[in-house]
Parts: C-alpha cells; sequence; structure tokens
C-alpha cells in the first residue's frame, strides 16, 4: 500500500481545500445571474445553514476520531480493535446519517416555522416553501455521514488522496448540477424560485453520492493492504461496542462543539432576528438584510479568514511538543508567532476590504447600499472568528480541552440570551454585534486560561501587534488615497470597472505592506529572517 508522507498528505488535503473553497466562492457569480439576485437565494440561505450545522457535526469530530484511534491501534500492532473501531464508528455514522434523512424530512416543517412562521408579517415565501427545500437536503444527509467515515479509515493509514480528490470533485460536480439544474428549472417554469431552489440544494445529494462512491472505489483498491486488517500478533481484549463509542466520543466532542460554534450562532440569528423584527415592523427588512449578510457577505470577507489557519498551522505541532516537553519559556515564544503570524494576514486582509467594500461586492454581486453596510459590520465579527478559532486550537494544544467546551458553551448561552436584545437595540446590525461581543468575551477567557497554564509574554506580543496595525495603517491610508484619487474614472457599479480598482489597489497595497513589515524587522521576529525581493531570487 502506498501511503503518503506527512507532510504529502497534509499538502494534498490543503491543495484540496483550497481549491474546494475558491470553487465555492467563485460559483456564486454565474449563479447569482442564474437565479436572478439576491432575494432568490433567501430559501438555500436558510436551508443551507441547517445542513452545515449537520456537516461540521459529522465532518469535524467523529472522522478525526477514527482517524487517531485507529492509527493509534495500527501502532500499537492491535489491529482487532482498529477494525472494531472503523466498523462501530462506520455503522454509528451511518445510523445517524439514516436518522438525519428521516429528521430534514419528517421534521422540516417544524425547522422551517421556526425560522418564518412565528411572525404576523407575510414574507417572501411560506412555511412549505422553505420546508421542500429543507426536505431535499435530506438525501444527502446519510451519504456525507458514511463518506466522512470512509474519510476518517483511509487518513487513519496516511492515505490523503481519496479524501482530497473526492471533496474537490464533490463540490464540482454540486456546483455544475445546481447551476444546470436551476437554469433548466427556471426556464421551464417561467421563473419558478422555489423549485429553482429545490433543485439547487438537491444537487448537495447527488454529489455527496459521488464523494461516497469514489471513497468506496478507493477503500475496496486499499482494503487488502490496510494496516488495520492484518491479523494482531498479541491477544487483545476485545471490547464492547460500548466501550469503543465511549472512547470515540471522548475524542469528538471538544472538536465538535468548537467546530460548530459558528453555524449554531448563524441558526440562533436565523430563528430570531425576523421574530424580533417583526415587533419592530421590519420583517422583510430583516429577511432581505440576513440573507445578505448571512449568505453574500460572508463568502468575501471570509477569504481572509480560511486560508490562515492553513499558514498558521505550521506551528501547532511544535506547540504541542513543547507543552509535553514542559519547555514554557519556547512554548510562549510559540504561541506569540502562532497569534501573530494569523494576525499578519487577517489584519491587513480586512483593512483593505473595508476600503474597497464597494468594488469587492459589486464585483461578486451587484450594486447594494445595504450590501456594503452589513460587510463593513461583518469585518470584525471575521476577526473574532479567526482569533477564536486560533486560541481554542491552542488550548487544545496545551490540553485545556474540557474548558474550551465551557468556554463554547457559555458563549451559545449569551448569544442566545441576548441577541434579541441587541436586535430591538441596533435591528439586524445588532445580531452581528451580539455575535462580536460574544467572540470578544470568549477570546478574553481562552487567552486568561492560556496565559494562567503557561505565562504569555504579553509585552512582547503587544509590541509586535503595533507593529501589524502600524503597517495595516499606512496600507489602509495609501489604498484609501488610491481609490480617492482615481474612483471618479470608474463606474463602481460595473463589475469590470470594479475589479479593475481592486486589481490596482492590490498591486500597491500588498507589496507596500509587506514591504514595510521587513523594514520594521516583523518578518526576522516571526520567521527568523528578512525577506526581499532579490534574496527569493537567489533562492530560485
Amino acid at each position: 500500500m502506498k501511503k503518503d508522507s506527512l507532510f504529502k498528505g497534509t499538502f494534498i488535503l490543503s491543495i484540496s481545500l483550497i481549491l474546494t473553497k475558491i470553487i465555492g466562492l467563485v460559483y456564486i457569480i454565474p449563479y447569482y445571474a442564474i437565479i436572478g439576485g439576491k432575494n432568490n437565494m433567501i430559501l438555500i440561505n436558510y436551508a443551507y445553514n441547517y445542513y452545515v450545522l449537520l456537516l461540521e457535526l459529522s465532518s469535524a469530530g467523529l472522522p478525526l476520531a477514527l482517524s487517531k484511534l485507529i492509527s493509534k491501534y495500527n501502532e500499537e500492532k492491535n489491529y482487532e480493535k482498529s477494525r472494531q473501531i472503523a466498523k462501530v464508528g462506520t455503522i454509528f455514522l451511518l445510523v445517524v446519517g439514516i436518522l438525519g434523512f428521516l429528521g430534514f424530512i419528517i421534521f422540516a416543517k417544524d425547522m422551517a416555522a421556526q425560522t418564518i412562521s412565528s411572525i404576523d408579517t407575510p414574507l417572501r415565501y411560506s412555511v412549505d416553501d422553505l420546508a421542500l427545500v429543507i426536505q431535499t437536503l435530506s438525501l444527502a444527509v446519510p451519504f456525507v455521514m458514511i463518506a466522512s467515515g470512509l474519510r476518517g479509515v483511509l487518513q487513519a493509514h496516511d492515505i490523503m488522496f481519496p479524501s482530497a480528490i473526492s471533496q474537490f470533485l464533490e463540490q464540482v460536480f454540486r456546483i455544475a448540477v445546481m447551476m444546470i439544474g436551476t437554469y433548466i428549472v427556471i426556464e421551464m417554469t417561467n421563473g419558478n424560485i422555489v423549485y429553482a431552489n429545490a433543485i439547487a440544494t438537491a444537487s448537495a445529494g447527488l454529489g455527496a453520492i459521488l464523494a461516497f462512491i469514489i471513497l468506496v472505489y478507493y477503500y475496496i483498491k486499499h482494503r487488502k493492504s490496510l494496516d488495520m486488517n492484518q491479523t494482531s500478533t498479541n491477544i487483545h481484549k476485545r471490547e464492547s461496542v460500548f466501550e469503543i463509542l465511549r472512547e470515540i466520543f471522548k475524542i469528538s466532542i471538544p472538536f465538535v462543539i468548537v467546530t460548530t460554534y459558528f453555524s449554531i450562532i448563524t441558526i440562533i440569528d436565523q430563528n430570531t432576528l425576523i421574530p424580533a423584527m417583526d415587533k419592530l415592523g421590519l420583517a422583510q427588512l430583516a429577511e432581505e438584510q440576513f440573507n445578505i449578510y448571512n449568505n453574500y457577505v460572508n463568502k468575501i470577507v471570509m477569504i481572509a479568514v480560511a486560508l490562515a489557519p492553513a499558514f498558521t498551522g505550521a506551528f501547532l505541532p511544535a506547540i504541542t511538543r513543547l507543552y509535553v516537553r514542559k519547555d514554557i519559556i519556547e512554548l510562549r515564544n510559540q504561541v506569540n508567532k502562532l497569534l501573530l503570524a494569523l494576525l499578519m494576514i487577517v489584519l491587513p486582509a480586512l483593512f483593505a476590504m473595508y476600503v474597497l467594500t464597494q468594488p469587492l461586492y459589486t464585483s461578486f454581486y451587484e450594486y447594494d447600499v445595504d450590501g456594503f453596510t452589513l460587510m463593513r459590520l461583518y469585518l470584525p465579527l471575521a476577526l473574532g472568528y479567526a482569533v477564536y478559532g486560533i486560541t481554542s486550537i491552542v488550548m487544545q494544544a496545551i490540553d485545556k480541552q474540557n474548558y474550551n467546551i465551557i468556554i463554547v458553551i457559555l458563549g451559545i448561552a449569551f448569544k442566545y440570551m441576548f441577541n434579541e436584545y441587541f436586535i430591538f437595540k441596533f435591528q439586524t446590525a445588532g445580531a452581528l454585534y451580539c455575535s462580536i461581543l460574544t467572540y470578544i468575551i470568549m477570546i478574553g477567557l481562552n487567552i486568561i486560561i492560556i496565559n494562567k497554564e503557561i505565562g504569555l509574554n504579553l509585552k512582547e506580543f503587544t509590541y509586535n501587534l503595533m507593529k501589524i496595525v502600524f503597517t495595516s495603517s499606512i496600507m489602509f491610508v495609501a489604498v484609501s488615497a488610491i481609490v480617492d484619487a482615481i474612483f471618479t474614472n470608474f463606474n463602481l457599479a460595473n463589475k469590470v470597472d470594479s475589479i479593475v480598482l481592486i486589481a490596482i489597489s492590490g498591486m500597491i497595497g500588498m507589496p507596500l505592506y509587506f514591504f514595510i513589515l521587513n523594514k520594521i524587522q516583523f518578518t526576522k521576529y516571526l520567521f527568523g529572517r528578512e525577506f526581499s525581493i532579490l534574496s527569493m531570487i537567489r533562492r530560485r
């Protein structure tokens, strides 16, 4: 059996993830035109939020637990235990998938009613419309669950390519079916948006089936040579199903709770924003604005956040090793660098997005004042999401995952209790403010616990953070000046003009940012050496 090296495997999965995210972002541009504008994707947005939550439950902790445990017992040559874990875990995922399938069919109307029926103002779509769209997602659930289990088993044996290719092809196939199907339905039904949304969500099921078929093919191909299918050389006690499940849950639950937090607060917004705004007589506005920030703005802003974990991930194994060795001084240094590496990427990107909000939003969708306003409000939320994600990973690396779970539960409780209050005070923006404040509280608690455990060098961190803020501010002023100087020559309601303006700003802003960062010795602090164009050319 040909296994992938750690570096190669990580590289394959990272490239697959990046390509999948890029496709998932870019497709929205033509699909937005096919479906006919922002308000015609409201049903997809509502339904997908439930589906994404279920996806994260299945793809975050459980496959990771399977992979980790199978790998562990293979190393101990307890192949019987590895087979038990693979079998019990996969059957459990299948059962959960079937229950999810039935749940999406049986309770679709209840989920739809939770979102849009508790108000007096008539909205664009009925409960039955949303229930239909939710039901079309049901087919995907069991196949997604089983596929995630197969990925865990294969990754436990350092076979990464099937996971990567299945994720990529699933995304490509889903989007192709989604776009072609939507176009055909709109043409054949004289623009029936409900059916178009239903076809779009049904494509998730077809994509999941394709991924399942690909993974089954690779599993059969490698089955005989998988380590877990060898005969155990030593006699080991056979564990009960209950004990196997307990071991799986012990590893998976902390990851599941942390990973699903963002989806849970999205569901809270979805189910409280419209009813709260209805009491203010603004239910229809809430429906439109939630769709804008959750469906459209989210996709643009998360570009800055999505690639950062891949960059900062290089530091995490070092943090875990240093904690195990109790090398606290070097551990403090690495945690500082981890957080600063994240902020080095995310902060300037968000600064630039603030300046370029109008051309960015227009280039993806259309000229929309509400879109511009909500995108600027969303930027701090993306920063909170990124920083919280990294601090929670550090918590896991220093064996504080139990505190992680408590903090997430507190965050969800705070969001649930105060969301309506913030909405009454600030309307739609209140939901975003409440989420931002929740992240600030959670990040603060994480930092307090990390600092108590390892004693962070806060003075050094603050000094280097100020370098990033200073450099980002200079870039912000420079890009703002460029936009102010030349924007009169561009029609910002035009996609091509918007893209050209973004390109000009990027070609000046990005090199300027990294040039100054290098000159003030930040890159030397972070990477141990300075970077220059000449030195990079010489190394080539």
